[in-house]
């Protein structure tokens, strides 16, 4: 147990602080929320990560390793273009209503397991009861559950933001924002 409260401890210390090294920032859900995806660099071990955070009904926010968010958007790529074959059941109209799970009925999924199993990241194509189909980001971990919703234009602006985070991230993103800073005036 004092492992995993080491692990949150960290982790909400990253996600609060480090050097933004680059924020691409997506409105999401109609206009009622906005996304952002920091690419941070921490002060201590000179490491890079990326913290997702939300401004929608609240603030939330969660931390990725590179490598876990490289699986997580590999994931979600496929997900994109994945048959929609898979079917699981339609969410209870009350967990619904309440928000405890997002609407209508997963097609598709890919999960990434984060803090060494401790919150999953799963990324979801779904379907509500006129047809209409849509992503969402689920981070989930004991006692929480949060649910982003990206309509397709807003899903693909997302893996779009992604892909530049991880193209600048790493020694190659390093040595680049290095060399940008040395050319700053």
């Amino acid at each position: 147990m004092f492992e995993s409260f080491k692990l949150g401890a960290s982790a909400l210390r990253r996600t609060l602080t480090g050097d933004l090294i680059h924020q691409s920032d997506m409105t999401i859900h109609g206009g009622q929320g906005v996304v952002s995806l920091q690419l941070k660099r921490d002060r201590r071990s000179g490491d890079d990560y990326v913290v997702l955070a939300a401004r929608t009904f609240g603030s939330f926010s969660s931390l990725f390793e590179l490598d876990e968010f490289d699986r997580f958007i590999a994931a979600a790529d496929r997900l994109r273009i994945a048959e929609r074959n898979f079917s699981a059941p339609r969410a209870s109209r009350v967990l619904s209503f309440l928000g405890l799970v997002p609407p209508g009925q997963v097609l598709c999924r890919g999960d990434v397991s984060l803090y060494g199993g401790l919150t999953t990241a799963s990324v979801r194509l779904m379907r509500d009861r006129t047809g209409h189909e849509y992503f969402v980001i689920a981070m989930e971990a004991a006692g929480q559950r949060i649910y982003y919703r990206f309509e397709e234009p807003e899903f693909r602006q997302f893996l779009a933001a992604a892909r530049d985070i991880l193209g600048l991230s790493g020694p190659s993103g390093k040595a680049a924002s290095q060399q940008q800073r040395d050319t700053d005036p």
